[in-house]
């Protein structure tokens, strides 16, 4: 399962590209695993307020999953280059507690690259080639 931030639904619905760009890194990823549709889904997590937010929403899948066969289950958050304490909180602990409450048997959440050093290695590969040389 891959996991983004939520946002409000009106930003997509006035323009803003991000869920595009959520569902375009899932199924690439996906792909480069080599895994068929239906081993994978995305979900948004982290919604608040009255307002309807982008879906699937996480804390509802993961309740509905295991009465539908799913009974392990790994999570990863692509759009963050680091665990923050919001995404381990959220994510690994209280997402987690909901999977296995409802019949869940593992839940693994894959951390992020952090303070690895293919992490480094990217961003310098990232900058080096996106930074010009003011002479």
């Amino acid at each position: 399962m891959f996991s983004y931030h939520g946002i409000p639904k009106r930003y997509v619905t006035n323009g803003d590209p991000y869920a595009r760009r959520c569902e375009t890194t899932s199924k690439l990823v996906a792909e480069k695993l080599g895994l068929e549709d239906s081993e994978w889904t995305h979900v948004y997590q982290s919604r608040f307020g009255r307002e309807e937010w982008l879906k699937p929403y996480a804390d509802a899948t993961l309740t509905a999953l295991p009465s539908m066969g799913t009974k392990r289950i790994n999570v990863i958050s692509p759009a963050f280059s680091i665990d923050c304490i919001e995404t381990l909180e959220e994510v690994s602990l209280e997402l987690g507690e909901i999977f296995e409450t409802n019949g869940g048997q593992a839940f693994d959440y894959i951390p992020a690259l952090n303070e690895s050093p293919d992490q480094v290695a990217l961003y310098m590969d990232l900058i080096e080639k996106n930074t010009q040389q003011w002479t």
